[in-house]
Parts: structure tokens; C-alpha cells; sequence
């Protein structure tokens, strides 16, 4: 959303956010400049520059067009930074493919534009990587809007976006009246009934002017914002809220009911009066107990402001195995190219029993196959010479990883299922014997209690999450390859860490054992 000429103007985009009043009404202020609303979001600003998906996403659109361009070559158009006349004439020239051309019109009197990804002649259409046409042309050229995601099926709002620019077309009499388009990962076509995605695009169009209508730039001010975060967190991303980490800090100063771990029944709490944890707490209905819980443990660490968490009944702890010299600590790193359907295995990092860190990686699906063999080889080494070994993890990845790279070289089945028998999924552990008023059982998370930080380095690797390690694996291996090797030190400090908070976290829950049954 911006403001032209003391007048809203709108995209597709903003119609994405239907289902959440509170994201256009935070669009709004922003757009609007409302200083309040500035100082608020501002330090909550993501880079979409440094977002993987993002640069996936363009990297996909890239893709694509040079398919239509190579299959069609002067019949198809990329423009760039277009204007509304230029992509009317080649509209009306009939070229059969028209990629970033601009569209424009006004709604009840604001300003909408935007800019299709593709249009399609409707005698043209896409299936499996191929652009083809598949039947005669009409008297007069006629266009399908079709958009290019890199996911592997589109979301339902993604069809309000491309409707919106078929009614353009409707508006220029360009429109045809077949099922609108959507290219998306592994080049699959997805098809919907233009009409209906009309009807939807109307209710949406309505909600959205019905906001627009509620104030102007020139008088809107920071009491038009009425509450500043969303009272649902799932709605609003997906609805594509702007400044989600905006809301998630509000939700920390307000004490929200949705910090809770665990799936919380909100509405049935605030029909029972309860709409923070400290409600909660005051609240002695017994239904609230589990909930209660976890909001006790949150409000202690949050008060003391340091790690706070309580032990379960040791009836529930599962067993931890007695240490050896030969165990491992295992944590591996992946990556999807938006271009291949199976994931990357790119490193399998360990640190063995005196802390020693080996990381197998590489940059290409060449270096996977024998990083796999040789981690294969020294597991079954570390099993074979001493039986009571295990190799530690957290969570499912590493399980999950290991089976599919089995199946996909048919490779290993014997050794893999030997490896994956002595492998110890510390999470679950964790969640057996700990109660953490970090209020989640991540590895990050639960780092505060073991006083990870005395051993690891996240804060100079300047990766804080699997998110950020795909990125740097993103610039290594497309946008920035001169700074491959950088790159990829980088990552392996980062999973130096997660292996070792592996290990840190296995002898803390053993430490935590001995000291409960110590007399």
C-alpha cells in the first residue's frame, strides 16, 4: 500500500489481507507515514533481500521465463519497469506471451496497480515445462493471467492476486474467459475457474475499500490502528502480515495467551474472562491447569529475567545411555533448490566425546553421495568396535535424512537401520524430564540452562537458525559464488555449535539425573 497525490493506492497484494483488519489498518498508518506507527515497526522491517525464499522465488520466475523465451522466441516479451501503455499495445499486437507488463486502474476512486507475471494469449497454454499452442486463435487477442510461484502448490490468496488482473483485462476487453493460471514448483500448472476466482476477488475488493473508506492519509493518526498486533497469529501470516515480529514482541509485553507452549483453546479462555497469562493465573478454574503450568514457568523466568524451568515426575524421564568414548553428536544441514525436487544433503557435521568437531560437506548433489558413504562408514565403525555407542541428536531431521538418502541411492539399508537403532533423539528426552520457562523445547531455547554460551560461538557466527545457514548456502552456490568457501566456514561454525550444544545438552540432562538421585 503507498499513498499517491493525498489518495491510498492499492496493489493485489493488499487484498491478501481480508481475513485481518488489523494488518491493512497497520499498512495503512505506515503508508500514511503516521510517526507513531514508523517508530513502532521500524526496527521490525525485514530485509526481503536477505529472505532465501524470496531469492528463490525470483531465481523460479527467472527460470520460467527464459523456458518461454527459448520455446517461443519473438513470441514472447519481458518487460521491464513497463508502463500501461506499453503493455496494452503488445496486448493488443497479439503477442503470445507477455511477461511483467503493467496494469492500472482505479476502484471507487483509488489507485490500483500491478505487475502480472504472465499473460498468456488463450490459444497458448503450459503443461509440464512445455508452452504450446493448443488450438486456433480468436478474431481478436484474448488473455489468461497466469503467476509463477515457487511453492509447490499455490495458496488460495495467490488467485485473488491473479484475478484481480484478469478484471483488469475484462475492463481493456482483453480478458478471456478460460480458467486462470498458476506455474508452480517443479513446473507444475494449476488451473481455476475464472468466475470464481472473480467472486472471491469481489468480497475481498469489498472488505478492502470498506477499510480504505474508514479514514484518509491526511487525517489518519495512530488512534486508527486501534490495537497494534494480531489477536490471531496464524491468520495474520497467513495473511501475509507485513511486520510479524512486531506482533510477536507485542505479544512478550502484553503477556499473550498465544506464548503459551503447546495448542491453547484462546477462545474458550477468553469466554472464561482470561486474556493474558496473568489473567490465567488468577483464574482457578481447574479445566486450565496444563495451561496454567506452563504459564507459572513463564512468568518466573520472565520476572527474574533469568533460566527458570522445574523437572517433571522422574516416573516419566526416559533413560539416558551410560556415556562412552565412542558417541557422537550429530547434526546435518540441507538445502531445496527451488529447481530440484529432492533436498540436498550439503553437510554432516559431528563432534565426538572430547569435543572434537568433522564436518563432510560440499557444494554440489556430486559431494553428497560419498559424504553420506563416509558418514555411514565411520557410524558403523563407532557401533561395530563398541556396541553400547550411540550417536545423539535433536529431533527428526538426522532420522529422516538418513532413511531418504537410503532410498534414494538404494544404498546402506542394513547399515542405516543398525545406525538409526543407536541413535538418540534427545528431544524427547528433554521433553520427558524438563519444564522450561523458555516456554518451547528448541535446542536454542533450552541452550540458557546448560550455559551454552561459555562453549559456543552463535553470536559471532551471526547465524541463529537452519533459516539463516540456507541463505549463506543460497549465495554460495548462486548469487555469490566467489564467496563460496566463506560461506560455507561460516556454516560449518554454525553447525560446530549445534553439534556441540548436542553433546552440552546430553551431559546436562545426565548431570540433572545424577543430582535427582544422588542422596
Amino acid at each position: 500500500m503507498k499513498v499517491t497525490n493525498g489518495k491510498w493506492k492499492i496493489s493485489s497484494r493488499d487484498l491478501f489481507k481480508e481475513s485481518c483488519e488489523h494488518c491493512t489498518r497497520l499498512d495503512m498508518a505506515v503508508a500514511a507515514q503516521v510517526p507513531e506507527a514508523l517508530e513502532r515497526v521500524g526496527p521490525y522491517v525485514e530485509d526481503l533481500s536477505q529472505v532465501v525464499f524470496i531469492l528463490q522465488g525470483n531465481e523460479y520466475e527467472d527460470f520460467i521465463f527464459k523456458q518461454f523465451s527459448d520455446q517461443l522466441g519473438h513470441g514472447f516479451v519481458e518487460l521491464e519497469r513497463a508502463t500501461m501503455e506499453q503493455t496494452i499495445d503488445l496486448l493488443r499486437a497479439g503477442i503470445p506471451v507477455i511477461a511483467q507488463g503493467f496494469l492500472e486502474t482505479e476502484i471507487e476512486g483509488y489507485l490500483w496497480s500491478g505487475y502480472p507475471d504472465l499473460l498468456i494469449r488463450d490459444d497458448f497454454t503450459y503443461e509440464n515445462g512445455r508452452v504450446f499452442q493448443h488450438k486456433e486463435p480468436g478474431p481478436s487477442p484474448k488473455y489468461v493471467v497466469w503467476d509463477v510461484k515457487a511453492s509447490s502448490s499455490p495458496d488460495e490468496k495467490y488467485w485473488l492476486q491473479v484475478a484481480s488482473y484478469s478484471k483488469v483485462l475484462e475492463m481493456l476487453q482483453l480478458a478471456s474467459s478460460d480458467e486462470l493460471g498458476i506455474i508452480a514448483k517443479r513446473q507444475t500448472a494449476f488451473r481455476f475457474p475464472r468466475e470464481e476466482a472473480l467472486d472471491r476477488l469481489e468480497k475481498a475488493t469489498k472488505t478492502l475499500l470498506n477499510r480504505l473508506a474508514l479514514t484518509t492519509p491526511n487525517l489518519i493518526d495512530q488512534t486508527f490502528i486501534k490495537q497494534w498486533r494480531c489477536d490471531k497469529p496464524t491468520t495474520c501470516k497467513k495473511a501475509t502480515c507485513s511486520y510479524p515480529k512486531h506482533c510477536e514482541h507485542l505479544f512478550e509485553v502484553e503477556h499473550s495467551l498465544h506464548l503459551l507452549y503447546g495448542r491453547n483453546p484462546i477462545e474458550k479462555m477468553n469466554a472464561d474472562g482470561i486474556y493474558s497469562y496473568d489473567d490465567l493465573l488468577a483464574n482457578q478454574n481447574p479445566i486450565w491447569e496444563k495451561s496454567r503450568r506452563w504459564a507459572q514457568l513463564l512468568r518466573k523466568e520472565t520476572e527474574s529475567g533469568q533460566p527458570y524451568f522445574e523437572l517433571t515426575n522422574k516416573k516419566q524421564w526416559l533413560e539416558i545411555p551410560i556415556p562412552t568414548e565412542d558417541d557422537l553428536f550429530f547434526d546435518i544441514e540441507w538445502f531445496t533448490s527451488v529447481l530440484d525436487e529432492d533436498p540436498l544433503v550439503f553437510e554432516f557435521g559431528f563432534v565426538d566425546a572430547k569435543e572434537n568437531f568433522t564436518s563432510l560437506d560440499g557444494f554440489t548433489r556430486e559431494d553428497e553421495l560419498p559424504n553420506f558413504k563416509k558418514f555411514v562408514e565411520i557410524a558403523k565403525l563407532k557401533s561395530d568396535s563398541n556396541p553400547l555407542a550411540r550417536i545423539y541428536h535433536y529431533s527428526n531431521p538426522e532420522v529422516t535424512y538418513l532413511n531418504k538418502l537410503v532410498e534414494k541411492y538404494n544404498i546402506f539399508h542394513d547399515e542405516v537401520k543398525l545406525i538409526i537403532s543407536r541413535m538418540i533423539d534427545l528431544r524427547t528426552i528433554a521433553t520427558s524430564m524438563v519444564l522450561p520457562g523458555a516456554n518451547g523445547y528448541s535446542i536454542k531455547q533450552l541452550e540458557r540452562y546448560y550455559d551454552a554460551d561459555t562453549k559456543l560461538n552463535r553470536k559471532a557466527n551471526g547465524v541463529s537458525d537452519g533459516a539463516d545457514a540456507m541463505l549463506l548456502f543460497y549465495k554460495a552456490t548462486v548469487t555469490e559464488p566467489d564467496k563460496a568457501e566463506e560461506h560455507m566456514n561460516t556454516i560449518r561454525a554454525y553447525n560446530r555449535d549445534d553439534c556441540l550444544s548436542t553433546k552440552l545438552l546430553r551431559d546436562w540432562l545426565l548431570n540433572l539425573g545424577l543430582m535427582e538421585t544422588t542422596p
